[in-house]
C-alpha cells in the first residue's frame, strides 16, 4: 500500500485526570484532536491506525515509566479531522508517574510512520502525580481539587495556545503555498509567452510609418472604369489600413457616380469592395462608405497597393464624376509579426422564396486561411407583404458551428438587423473557416421573397 505522508495541525486540545472529591486517580486521559493531510495538503478521510507514546525528549530520549502506548483506530471526516481520547483503553491509561518529569513529549505514529516535531505536554501532569499521595506540598482533600482544577485551567489555556500557534502556521503555509503559485503561474505565463513564437516574434516591436488621412482622387467623364492606385511610401513596404473612407460626387443632374476600391496583398490576392453610387444630383463629395477594424500587436497587413475605380453611369457629360479615397494606418516592412488580410466591408447577398433556409457563404480569399471579424452587420428586405428570416452562421475548423438569433424584415428596403463589434486579441487566433448568410420566405411563392445580406470587416490570417 501506498504510504501518504502525513501532517498534523490541530494538536491537543485537554489533559485531566479521572478524579472524585476525595483523591486523585493516577491514571489520566489526553482528549486529541488533529487533522491527516498528504503531501500536498489533501485531506485524507480514510480510517488510519493512530499509536500515541510519551517520551521524555524531543527527539531520541527515552520512555518514561514503563512505556505508555495506545493505539486507536480512527476515521478522520471530509477535511481529514478526527478526535480520540489517549488513555482510555481498559487497564492502559496513562500512568500520573510518567510526569515526574517535568519534559514530557507525545509522539503519533500514524500507520507506521512518525509525525514530527513531538508536541511538548505542560505541568498540568502534576495533577495526575497527585494520586501518589494523601498530600502534595502540604496541600490535603479540599486544596487537592483547588489545585485540580487550576491545572487543568492550566492545561486548556496551553490547548488554546497550541490551536492558536497551529492555526497561525497552517496560515502562514498556506500564504507561502499561495504565493509559490502565483509566482509559478507567473513563470509558467512568461515561458508560454516567450515560447510561442507563432503570436510573438522576435520582430515585435517592428518599426512602422503611421499616417493619417491619405487620400487618392479620380475624375472621368466615361461610362469605362478608369483606376488610381495608392502605394506604400516606401517600395516594398505594406500597409495596414485601420480606417477607410470612400467618397463620390456628381455635377450633373443626369449622371451617377459608381465607385468601387480593391486591395492588392503580397500573396497575389485581391479583395474588391461593394460597388457604390451616388446620387444624380450630388453636387459636393458625399459619404458612401465609411469603416474602422482595431490593430493588433501580433498582426501586420500584407497590403501592397489600394485602388481605386471610378466610372460615370447615364448620358455622356463633360461635367463628370468624382471619386476619392482616404486611408489612415501604418507602413511597415514585409517581415515580422502575423501577417494577415485586413478587409472592409466584405459583403455577400442573398434570396429565397421558400420557407427553408438556403444559405450563400462568405470563404477566405486563400484557402484554408481563417477569418477573425472585427465588425459583422446583418441587414434584410421582403418583396411581398410576409417577413423574410435572416440568420448567419459561424464555421469552425474543427467542424463545429453557431448560429446567430433569427432576424425579421418586413420592410421592402435593406434595413439593418443585427450590428456589433468584437475586438481582436493579441494572444487568440480566429478559426473561423466561413461565415454563412441563410434567408427563407414566410410562404412558397415568387410574391414572397426573403433578402439578405451580411458585410463583415476584420482580418484573414494563415492557421
Amino acid at each position: 500500500m501506498m504510504r501518504n505522508s502525513y501532517r498534523i495541525i490541530l494538536l491537543i486540545l485537554g489533559m485531566f485526570p479521572l478524579m472524585s472529591t476525595l483523591a486523585f486517580s493516577v491514571p489520566g486521559l489526553i482528549s486529541y484532536k488533529g487533522q491527516l493531510t498528504d503531501a500536498s495538503g489533501g485531506p485524507i478521510p480514510t480510517s488510519v491506525d493512530v499509536t500515541f507514546t510519551l517520551w521524555d525528549a524531543e527527539t531520541g530520549g527515552n520512555q518514561p515509566g514503563s512505556g505508555f502506548s495506545d493505539t486507536d483506530s480512527v476515521t478522520p471526516n471530509a477535511d481529514g479531522i478526527y478526535d480520540t481520547l489517549i488513555g482510555d483503553d481498559g487497564g492502559d491509561m496513562i500512568p500520573g508517574s510518567i510526569f515526574g518529569n517535568n519534559s514530557v513529549w507525545l509522539n503519533v505514529n500514524v500507520d507506521g510512520e512518525d509525525l514530527s516535531p513531538r508536541t511538548r505536554l505542560t505541568p498540568v501532569g502534576a495533577a495526575l502525580q497527585a494520586g501518589d499521595a494523601d498530600t502534595v506540598d502540604g496541600l490535603e482533600g479540599t486544596d487537592l481539587e483547588e489545585s485540580a482544577e487550576i491545572a487543568a485551567n492550566t492545561n486548556s489555556i496551553a490547548a488554546e495556545e497550541n490551536r492558536a500557534q497551529a492555526a497561525e502556521a497552517t496560515l502562514t503555509n498556506d500564504l507561502a503555498s499561495e504565493a509559490a503559485t502565483a509566482r509559478a503561474a507567473e513563470q509558467a505565463n512568461a515561458n508560454a509567452i516567450a515560447g510561442n513564437t507563432s503570436l510573438i516574434t522576435e520582430n515585435s516591436s517592428i518599426s512602422g510609418k503611421p499616417f493619417l488621412g491619405r487620400s487618392i482622387y479620380l475624375y472621368t467623364g466615361s461610362s469605362s472604369w478608369s483606376t488610381v492606385d495608392m502605394l506604400p511610401l516606401s517600395g516594398g513596404n505594406h500597409l495596414t489600413p485601420t480606417h477607410i473612407k470612400v467618397e463620390g460626387r456628381s455635377n450633373n443632374s443626369e449622371n451617377q457616380a459608381e465607385i468601387q476600391y480593391v486591395l492588392h496583398y503580397s500573396d497575389g490576392t485581391a479583395s474588391t469592395s461593394n460597388t457604390y453610387y451616388t446620387a444624380s444630383d450630388d453636387a459636393g463629395y458625399v459619404v458612401l462608405f465609411e469603416s474602422g477594424i482595431p490593430t493588433s500587436s501580433n498582426l501586420r497587413g500584407s497590403i501592397t497597393s489600394l485602388q481605386l475605380k471610378l466610372r460615370q453611369i447615364g448620358i455622356a457629360s463633360p461635367n463628370g464624376v468624382y471619386g476619392r479615397l482616404t486611408i489612415s494606418g501604418y507602413e511597415t516592412e514585409d517581415s515580422g509579426l502575423t501577417v494577415s488580410k485586413p478587409f472592409f466591408g466584405r459583403t455577400v447577398q442573398h434570396s429565397n422564396d421558400g420557407m427553408i433556409f438556403t444559405s450563400t457563404t462568405m470563404l477566405p480569399m486563400s484557402g484554408g486561411y481563417h477569418l477573425t471579424p472585427t465588425h459583422i452587420k446583418v441587414e434584410g428586405k421582403s418583396t411581398g407583404s410576409l417577413p423574410a428570416h435572416v440568420r448567419y452562421v459561424l464555421n469552425y475548423a474543427d467542424g463545429t458551428s453557431l448560429a446567430s438569433d433569427d432576424y425579421s424584415a418586413v420592410s421592402s428596403e435593406y434595413g439593418v438587423l443585427f450590428e456589433h463589434d468584437i475586438p481582436v486579441h493579441d494572444n487568440i487566433r480566429s478559426s473561423i473557416t466561413g461565415i454563412s448568410l441563410q434567408v427563407r420566405s414566410d410562404h412558397i411563392s415568387p410574391t414572397y421573397i426573403g433578402h439578405g445580406r451580411l458585410t463583415i470587416s476584420g482580418y484573414e490570417t494563415a492557421p
